[in-house]
């Protein structure tokens, strides 16, 4: 589903999002595109991050944050093979927690 949400309302995002719920958790592969981070997060097992028409990164939503893959996203971080995020520059970072802001 590529940008499924994007002119939608939050009622009609809400029942879109349900139904990918539903079809999802009959076991059934769903492929959602979209910028829409927070929904990304909402439904994905696994996100794969684009840059530039490239594959970056793949991630879990439950190990990475909305901040680290908009990150991923922009090139201000790339994740390396071991797993560590790092900057342009190549040095491991750190981003605060987001449940500290919460």
């Amino acid at each position: 589903m590529d940008e499924p949400t994007a002119a939608l309302g939050v009622k009609e995002s809400g029942m879109v999002l349900d139904l990918i719920r539903r079809i999802r958790d009959r076991g059934m592969p769903v492929v959602l595109i979209s910028h829409d981070t927070p929904h990304v997060f909402e439904i994905a097992d696994r996100i794969h991050v684009h840059r530039l028409g490239q594959r970056v990164a793949v991630v879990s939503p439950k190990e990475r944050t909305m901040t680290e893959v908009v990150s991923l996203m922009t090139g201000a971080l790339r994740l390396e093979e071991n797993g560590e995020l790092v900057d342009a520059t190549g040095h491991a970072t750190e981003l605060p927690d987001e449940d500290a802001h919460a």
